[in-house]
């Protein structure tokens, strides 16, 4: 296994999900490689036609939230003692 892809969301299981990824990531020398997810809601909510309910996305919100879940990661990973690997690198 030479990559692990970890996603990353922001709940309060994020740091069990790190320590699990770091020890398996030493037992097989794999890469960690961290992806923010958050799912895009408005596709997945019905509207109703009598009421009119939309969901409106805040890409604000999400930008902040993708970077609070990158900084955790590299926060998590430098904590553990992992380099760091540059993207593109």
């Amino acid at each position: 296994m030479k990559t692990l892809l970890v996603p990353v969301t922001l709940h309060d299981a994020l740091p069990s999900v790190f320590a699990t990824a770091v020890l398996v990531a030493r037992r097989f020398g794999s890469l960690i490689e961290g992806v923010a997810l958050r799912p895009a809601l408005a596709e997945y909510v019905p509207v109703d036609m009598v009421g009119g309910m939309t969901w409106l996305r805040d890409e604000e919100a999400d930008q902040a939230e993708a970077q609070d879940a990158g900084q955790r990661f590299v926060a998590a990973m430098e904590a553990a003692g992992l380099p760091r690997r540059e993207p593109g690198a």
